[in-house]
């Protein structure tokens, strides 16, 4: 900002004007750089949060489109889905129709999940397919549920697999299906 200076002689006249030039800034000046610099930061972290909880998203639903295509192999294989409710042990050729000695060739155990990552088991007694990295509300494990085509309730697909986590941020419950 630029202010004048007015200096008068005995007569009150107005011999000269001098232009000043501030040379720091003002409180409020400082305050306002500092708000705007917060905002956008605000900005920033919240949009860093939404792409988060998309990713997480993203992971599971891909997850589950390679688990059905998975159960898909399986029952082209033995003609019918995965029995029970330990969907691990059937898919890795431990289960009740997928196991070793079977004399049918056909029927003899095949690993239908040949690259799992470490994260996507869980040991609890048994092992579980797990939900990789992503936290299930009220609970230390998180693993896919699985209802055989006895007890599935999701008759267009022939069996339920869902998934349930925490969602980022708001720790609220999201399940994701095969039933949508």
């Amino acid at each position: 900002m630029k202010y004048w200076t007015h200096q008068a002689t005995g007569s009150n006249r107005l011999l000269r004007s001098d232009l000043r030039m501030r040379s720091a800034f003002t409180l409020v000046e400082i305050l306002l750089v500092i708000a705007i610099i917060g905002v956008l930061a605000g900005l920033g972290f919240q949009g860093a949060n939404i792409a988060a909880r998309k990713r997480d998203r993203a992971r599971v639903e891909a997850q589950l489109e390679r688990l059905k295509l998975v159960i898909e192999d399986y029952k082209l294989r033995f003609g019918t889905y995965p029995p029970g409710s330990n969907l691990y042990n059937e898919l890795r050729g431990d289960g009740v129709l997928n196991k070793p000695g079977s004399s049918n060739p056909a029927r003899q155990a095949k690993n239908f999940l040949p690259n799992l990552k470490p994260d996507e088991t869980v040991t609890n007694g048994s092992t579980y397919l797990a939900v990789p990295a992503l936290p299930m509300p009220n609970a230390s494990q998180n693993v896919w549920n699985y209802r055989d085509p006895n007890t599935a309730t999701n008759k267009h697909a022939g069996y339920d697999l869902w998934a349930e986590y925490a969602e980022r941020g708001t720790g609220n419950s999201i399940i994701i299906s095969n039933g949508k």
